[in-house]
């Protein structure tokens, strides 16, 4: 995928790797630093310094690991949409319109993507190659429907595998915020502050470092399980305790990590007062236990919409 992404890439520093970006895309991205030089965050040296403290370092340049600085798809202080990167004029678009199965056919001792069969028969070519976009739901629906897919389970209902390379690494999303109390308010330290009124504050999003580590993870069952006699006209089947120990427990380690930057570093504590808690909400250490933990997340925790998987 990242030969595509840096396709579509237009990075605005120029001294980024060649390896990790693309330089002549037609989506802007640029670090928050580089986007104005009014931007000011005062707490970004000590949360860094914070961090270090408890083994997270800035990362490197295609790293996605550490400490790193925010980047974001806006120009002129307007998000770049791939839809208007990428206008749909001269493209056919057939709306109201299901593909049942991906074509693979033998090509130089190859299998190759040809093209799409509809459900209602119809065969579609393609002129250069097939690209498969339908969500984390329906896109290993179509992959399985396609002869493409765990053979444990293709073979449970006699479909021969043509490719077994169908991840099974479904994962939600989940966020959970944690609000702190600033030690010195009057500083200007964060949003809402007068001290914030340069208009380059309001292009993009208040975040200038988001943090990235390595938590637990497994595999889990594919998003998208099939049923017999199924077509695309059919809901894929999910199995949603599949993938629940897994979030819970990358979400744990995410809150005790969280709780012992601000509770437990003299960088942490130099920085924030208290925690601001939900209603009979009691404190958490990194020391609570996972029935703590998740008690407190099911109540504050949503999901942000962006299911994945590999």
């Amino acid at each position: 995928m990242l030969k595509y992404f840096g396709k579509v890439e237009n990075r605005h520093d120029k001294g980024a790797s060649k390896k990790e970006h693309g330089f002549a895309g037609p989506i802007h991205t640029t670090s928050i630093s580089l986007s104005s030089p009014s931007l000011n965050y005062p707490l970004e040296r000590p949360l860094k310094a914070a961090w270090s403290s408890i083994g997270v370092q800035e990362a490197q340049d295609g790293d996605a690991l550490g400490y790193t600085e925010a980047t974001e798809s806006w120009r002129n202080g307007k998000r770049q949409l791939a839809s208007q990167a990428y206008p749909l004029a001269g493209i056919e678009v057939l709306p109201e319109t299901l593909a049942q199965n991906i074509i693979i056919e033998p090509r130089n001792g190859k299998k190759v993507a040809t093209g799409v069969q509809l459900t209602n028969g119809t065969t579609i070519a393609a002129s250069k190659e097939v690209i498969l976009s339908a969500g984390v739901f329906r896109s290993p629906q179509i992959l399985k429907l396609s002869r493409i897919g765990p053979t444990s389970e293709l073979s449970q209902r006699d479909i021969e595998t043509v490719l077994d390379v169908l991840g099974q690494s479904f994962h939600n999303h989940l966020v959970t915020a944690l609000c702190w109390n600033l030690k010195h308010p009057s500083r200007g330290l964060a949003f809402g502050t007068p001290a914030w009124s340069d208009s380059a504050y309001t292009f993009g999003l208040p975040l200038n470092a988001p943090v990235f580590q390595t938590f637990y993870s497994s595999p889990t069952l594919p998003a998208a399980l099939l049923a017999d006699g199924e077509t695309l006209e059919t809901n894929a089947q999910l199995d949603p305790s599949s993938h629940t120990e897994t979030d819970r427990a990358i979400t744990r380690a995410a809150v005790r990590s969280c709780i012992s930057l601000f509770r437990e570093t003299a960088d942490g504590q130099a920085i924030v007062e208290c925690e601001v808690l939900p209603d009979g909400q009691l404190e958490s250490t990194s020391e609570s236990t996972d029935n703590e933990i998740d008690e407190r997340v099911e109540r504050v925790g949503v999901r942000f919409g962006m299911l994945a998987g590999q």
